[in-house]
């Protein structure tokens, strides 16, 4: 089973005050780094196939021949899935998994791509299926859409992991990190206001008027005695750049 992401006590504590905080003053913030909507825009819609799908379950062996860690991840199409690094990341020398379709069919792969690589919290990995073991219904599937920004406050999505679809909202308040880098702030809206639990990691987050990717589960952030149930994601901005690299490069 993959295991939950562990913060530093302090960084939990002040992370889930900050998210208390978001989650009782309900106020419409909108994120400074989402550009603002173009009015003269012609409305899409859905590109893709949809969120059920995409929706697979990933089991990676530990090497031990007894213990595994499994998640979900989404189908991409070209034989690519997208899950959680941390899904993973056992037995790294052994990049071999197990890959379920929705549709029960169950196929071998390997992962390709970990986001570790370029930065510790890229919780992204990908996974190459061979032509040869996928079905002709998979090798023909029109690509998944990446969307081209992140989220707003409070927008609904499409959860799909754990074998189900479910709604989901982010949360109604942006949050500020500031970016040591450039020392700038910027609104943290790549939570969903749901918590998703073991096996969930991985799955996709996806747009539900346009079936766009917004993002992949990553972390479940919550303190049951505070009331906070929550769910990070890897969000759209930073999925494209690594699919990106591994197109350039493959």
């Amino acid at each position: 089973m993959a295991m939950k992401k562990r913060l530093p006590l302090l960084a939990l504590v002040l992370l889930l005050a900050a998210l208390l905080a978001a989650v009782l003053t309900q106020r419409e913030t909108a994120p400074e780094s989402a550009p603002a909507p173009d009015a003269t825009a012609e409305p899409t819609g859905p590109t893709g196939p949809g969120a059920e799908e995409t929706m697979v379950h990933v089991q990676k062996p530990a090497g031990d021949g007894v213990n595994f860690s499994h998640g979900s991840g989404v189908y991409l199409g070209d034989g690519l899935i997208l899950t959680a690094a941390h899904v993973v990341e056992m037995d790294v020398t052994h990049p071999q998994v197990k890959i379920l379709f929705y549709e029960q069919v169950i196929v071998p792969g390997e992962v390709v791509l970990n986001g570790r690589i370029f930065a510790p919290d890229l919780d992204l990995a990908l996974i190459r299926i061979e032509p040869k073991d996928l079905t002709p219904r998979r090798r023909d599937e029109a690509p998944t859409a990446i969307c081209s920004t992140n989220p707003g406050t409070d927008s609904p999505m499409l959860v799909a992991a754990e074998g189900k679809v479910t709604t989901a909202k982010t949360i109604p308040t942006a949050l500020e990190r500031r970016d040591t880098a450039s020392n700038n702030t910027n609104g943290w809206t790549n939570i969903l206001s749901t918590g998703y639990h073991h096996g969930a990691s991985g799955g996709g987050v996806f747009d539900p008027e346009t079936n766009c990717l917004e993002g992949v589960i990553s972390l479940e952030l919550s303190d049951p005695s505070r009331g906070i149930d929550l769910t990070s994601f890897v969000p759209a901005s930073r999925i494209g750049p690594f699919l990106d690299y591994y197109s350039r490069h493959h």
